[in-house]
Order: structure tokens, then sequence, then C-alpha cells
């Protein structure tokens, strides 16, 4: 898990766990999330990226940004200013991305720290990353101006007339079924009790002896394995199966039982924050 639960719930943000792929994000309002829905076929990231590094291009020459082998956008050849993950299914896909505009670069750095050692899985390993904002390196560049410039690079590279119009995600009438998709995304059967499997090794606090459960060791460390053995990359089915994962995973990263405060809605004049990871594997942005 490479995000700091225990800071997360103290700073009142919240935790969700996305149905694509990819590393955990940190939100606020000054991350701009954009995401590409095409049909199976159409799926094609390095074109969507080009929308993005075209159309920052386009709005300030002097910056030197590039998307890399890893699908990330970086700045000056180093400094990751978006990341990515995408979905596919048997006729559609969706591709979605971030891009730092104005983030809060401290919040961002203390929540996208793993708040416990020792799981292994399955999961590809986290590439750390230097991080920047666009607002670092180009202070005039505004918000609106970006979210412009981006819905005029996307209509020309798709050959598109579309013009913008403003939507509420957050009204059910309009999406069907949207809130409850979200609530599912933010509870705890599928955040913490439908993990891919893994096994954990951590110290007990205190240095007392290890509680049986989870596999006693005599050195005062305890290895976690969930029902079905070591074995990472099996598909352990059981419901009680996944609870178990979900409970040895809560109590190693200090995370409690309650359901942490949802993010809610509300205009850009206000800061919102909250984090995401993956339902396939956790990587980081890292500060």
């Amino acid at each position: 898990m490479e995000a700091d639960l225990p800071v997360m719930r103290r700073a009142g943000v919240p935790l969700a766990r996305r149905r694509s792929g990819g590393g955990a994000v940190y939100h606020d309002l000054g991350n701009l999330n954009a995401t590409f829905f095409s049909s199976k076929q159409a799926y094609d990231r390095p074109r969507n990226l080009k929308v993005v590094t075209d159309a920052l291009k386009r709005l300030r020459p002097q910056l030197d940004v590039r998307a890399t082998e890893r699908l990330d956008i970086v700045l000056n050849g180093h400094l990751k200013i978006s990341g990515s993950a995408s979905r596919l299914s048997r006729k559609s896909s969706y591709h979605h991305l971030t891009l730092l505009h104005s983030a809060d670069r401290a919040s961002l750095s203390s929540m996208l720290r793993p708040s416990c050692d020792g799981i292994h899985s399955n999961a590809t390993p986290s590439v750390r990353s230097p991080v920047a904002n666009l607002s670092d390196h180009a202070p005039s560049l505004k918000w609106e101006e970006l979210m412009e410039a981006l819905q005029v690079q996307f209509n020309t590279e798709f050959g598109l007339s579309a013009a913008p119009s403003l939507v509420d995600p957050s009204d059910d009438s309009a999406f069907p079924g949207v809130l409850a998709a979200a609530e599912d995304l933010r509870g705890w059967d599928w955040t913490f009790g439908k993990t891919p499997k893994f096994s954990l090794q951590t110290s007990l606090p205190g240095g007392g002896p290890p509680e049986p459960a989870g596999g006693a060791r005599p050195d005062g460390r305890r290895g976690a394995e969930p029902p079905g053995g070591p074995d990472p990359g099996g598909a352990d089915r059981s419901a009680d199966g996944r609870a178990q994962r979900g409970e040895v995973l809560q109590k190693a990263c200090g995370r409690s039982a309650e359901r942490t405060p949802a993010a809610g809605g509300g205009r850009r004049t206000e800061r919102r924050s909250s984090v995401t990871t993956s339902s396939t594997r956790w990587d980081e942005h890292e500060d």
C-alpha cells in the first residue's frame, strides 16, 4: 500500500481504489484529470498523450515536455507532470491521466509514502520519480487556458469540432448509478477486501512475542499470507479469503475500520484532496 493511510486519515483525505491499473495518485484541485473513452480497437495511449504534449507546446513553446516509454509525461527530461492508467473490456476502453498544474506538492509527498513495508505481490514494482507542477515552470499558465488548449488540441488531433459542455459528476439523474459506483470504490469491501493476493512480513510493536495468527516467528516478526499459500499469482475467489486479506492489509497499514470521509464536490476555489490506488498494482508519484 503506497499511501500513508494514517496521514490521510488525520488530514481527512479519502482513499478510493479505481478499477484501472497504474499507480496511486494524489488528487486535489490543482491536478487536472482527463479521460479518453474509445472502442477497444481505437485504443491508442501514445496518441492520447500527444494531445497533451502538443497542447502544452503550443501554449508554452519553451517548455520541454515529452511522453516516455512508460507513457508518463515529463518536463525537462525527468520531472514527472503526468501519469496515466487504462482499462480495456471486450469492446470498449478508457485511458485516464493526471496533469499537475498547481497541486499541493507537500501533501502529495507526505501522503504518497508507504504506510507499511514488507508487502510482496505480483504487482509491477514502482519507479520513483521527481514531480513538478506546470505552474512552477510556467507561472503565467492559467487553469482555464490549459483546459481550453486541451479541448482545441483534442478536436485537432481527432478531426472533430465538438464544443465543450459542463456536467455535474454528482448528478445521479444524468449519470444513473454514478453515486453508488463512487461509494463502492471508497468502500472497505472493494478497497481492502478484494485485493490481489499478497504476503506480508512486519515487525510487531514493542518487540513482544508475535501473535499466532498470520504465522508466528521466533524473531519477533510476523509473516502474514492470505489463505491459499504464499503464491501471489493465484486467484483466491472465496469471500473468507478476500476478507482475511483485507483485514491483514488494514491492520498492517494502520487503518481503522471507520470509513474515511468522502471528498464531495465543490468549486475550484476550495481545496479538495483524495488518493486513488489501482485494482492491479500500486505505484506512486514521489517527490
